[in-house]
C-alpha cells in the first residue's frame, strides 16, 4: 500500500506553480503549438474545434481545480514555519496515467496497421478518456450520495457539496462508470465519423485490457480493494486505518480493546452485536458479554438514519480513541470503488482466526464506555493498543491485473 507517491508544491519559492502559475502557461504554450500543428496538417474543422475545447477544459482544470485539491504536505514548512501545501500524486492516479498512456500507445500501433492516423487515435482517446472520467466520478457520487454527498449538501450548503463532488483527489472513481462513460464517448465519436462501432471496439479491446492491468495495480497501491483472509505465502497485510483494517474490525474478524463485534441484521436498528470477549481483557472484567448490542460508545449514539453502518461508526469511534490519525475517505468510498468486497467477508471462527502482528503503542490508557439498548453500562480502561496491521488477505487486485495482462496478450 502506497497511497501518496509524492507532492507537487503549490509554489516554488515565490513562483506559483498551480492555478494561473507556471504550469498553466506551459500548458497554454503547448496547446497553442499543437493546435497550430494540427491546422497546418489539414485537420478537419470539426475535429480542430473539438481539440481546442478539450485543451481549454484542461487549462481550466489546472487554473481552477488543482489549487482547490491541494493539501498540507506532512512535515514540510516554509521559511515562516507555515505548513506548505501541495498537490498529492496518488499511487492510483499514477497507475491510471500509465494505463492510459499504454492503452493509447497500443491503440496507435494497432490503428496504423489498419490504415488509421495517429490524429484519429488521439481524438478518439480524448472522446473516451474524458467521458470515462466523468462517468467514473458520477457513478461514485450517485452510489455514495445517501452516505456522504447528500448529507454534506444539506448541512454545509450547495457550494461545499459541489466542491466535494468535484474533489476527485479525495477519492471516488468507479470502474463501471468509467466503462459506461468511455463507451458512450467512443460511440459518439464513431457515429460522427460514420465508422462501424464493432470494428472500433475490436481495435480497442486489448487497449482496454492493458489499461485495466495498470489500473488494478493502482487499486492495490491505494489499499481500498482486497480479498479474503488467507495464510498463503504471498498474502499481504494492510496498515492500521486502511480499508481492509477497518472492514475486518467492522465485520468481527479482529479484536479491538478486548471485543469482537459485527452488525446484527436482525436488530431493528442493525446495531453491532458483541461476538466474543477476550477472557483475559479488561472488557471481560467489566462484565460485557457476547450477544449484547452496543447502542452508545463514549457518548456517541450508533443508531440513526445517516446511511452509515452502525458497526462502521463503532469501528471508527474505537480507533479514534487511540489518538492515532485515521483517514476515512468520503463515504468510506474507495478511490476506485470496485465494489463487492465488504459484504463478501465472512466472520472467522475461533479456530480459523489468524493472529495479527502486534499492537500499536498508546500514549495514554484508553477508556471505553459502552451502553446497551437495555440500559446496561460497561466501562473499562486498557493500555493495549490497536492491532498494528490487518489480518493477511489475498492481493486480489494483483490477481486481476495479471488476468487482464494475460487476456490482452490473447486478444492482440
Amino acid at each position: 500500500m502506497w497511497r501518496t507517491l509524492l507532492y507537487i508544491p503549490e509554489r516554488i519559492d515565490n513562483i506559483p506553480l498551480l492555478g494561473f502559475g507556471l504550469l498553466f502557461w506551459l500548458w497554454v504554450i503547448l496547446a497553442v503549438g499543437l493546435v497550430v500543428w494540427q491546422a497546418r496538417h489539414h485537420t478537419r474543422r470539426d475535429d480542430l474545434w473539438t481539440t481546442v475545447i478539450l485543451y481549454a477544459i484542461v487549462a481550466a482544470l489546472i487554473a481552477l481545480v488543482l489549487p482547490r485539491v491541494c493539501v498540507e504536505i506532512p512535515g514540510i514548512f516554509d521559511a515562516q514555519g507555515r505548513p506548505m501545501r501541495g498537490l498529492p500524486i496518488r499511487g492510483y492516479g499514477t497507475m491510471l496515467l500509465l494505463g492510459v498512456a499504454s492503452a493509447v500507445s497500443l491503440a496507435i500501433y494497432r490503428a496504423k496497421r489498419r490504415g488509421l492516423t495517429v490524429e484519429w487515435v488521439s481524438n478518439l482517446a480524448l472522446w473516451g478518456i474524458i467521458p470515462g472520467m466523468i462517468g467514473a466520478r458520477a457513478f461514485h457520487v450517485v452510489e455514495y450520495w445517501p452516505v456522504h454527498y447528500g448529507p454534506l449538501w444539506k448541512t454545509a450548503g450547495p457550494v461545499a457539496g459541489l466542491l466535494a463532488v468535484l474533489n476527485v483527489a479525495q477519492g471516488g472513481l468507479v470502474v463501471y462508470g468509467s466503462v459506461i462513460g468511455g463507451l458512450l464517448g467512443v460511440a459518439v465519436y464513431t457515429w460522427r465519423h460514420r465508422m462501424r462501432l464493432l470494428s472500433v471496439l475490436d481495435l480497442l479491446t486489448p487497449c482496454f485490457l492493458i489499461g485495466l492491468a495498470f489500473g488494478r495495480i493502482g487499486c492495490f497501491l491505494n489499499g481500498c480493494c482486497f480479498g479474503g483472509v488467507c495464510e498463503l505465502p504471498w498474502a499481504v497485510r494492510f496498515p492500521a486505518g486502511s480499508f481492509a483494517y477497518l472492514s475486518q474490525i467492522e465485520h468481527g474478524q479482529m479484536f479491538v480493546y478486548g471485543i469482537r463485534f459485527r452488525e446484527d441484521p436482525a436488530h431493528p436498528q442493525r446495531l453491532p452485536m458483541v461476538l466474543e470477549v477476550d477472557p483475559k481483557s479488561p472488557a471481560a472484567e467489566a462484565g460485557i458479554k457476547p450477544g449484547e448490542h452496543i447502542a452508545v460508545v463514549n457518548g456517541v449514539s450508533l443508531g440513526g438514519t445517516s446511511g452509515e453502518s452502525p458497526a462502521s461508526r463503532l469501528a471508527i469511534q474505537l480507533i479514534a480513541l487511540s489518538g492515532d490519525p485515521v483517514i476515512v475517505e468520503g463515504g468510506r468510498g474507495c478511490v476506485c470503488s470496485c465494489g463487492g468486497h465488504i459484504h463478501d467477508i465472512s466472520v472467522l471462527s475461533r479456530s480459523d482466526r489468524l493472529p495479527h502482528s502486534g499492537h500499536l503503542p498508546t500514549a495514554v490508557p484508553v477508556i471505553i464506555r459502552i451502553e446497551t439498548p437495555e440500559g446496561h453500562r460497561y466501562n473499562w480502561e486498557t493500555a493495549e493498543g490497536l492491532p498494528a496491521r490487518s489480518l493477511p488477505v489475498h492481493p486480489s487486485q494483483l490477481y486481476s491485473s495479471f488476468n487482464a495482462a494475460i487476456l490482452c496478450l490473447f486478444v492482440l
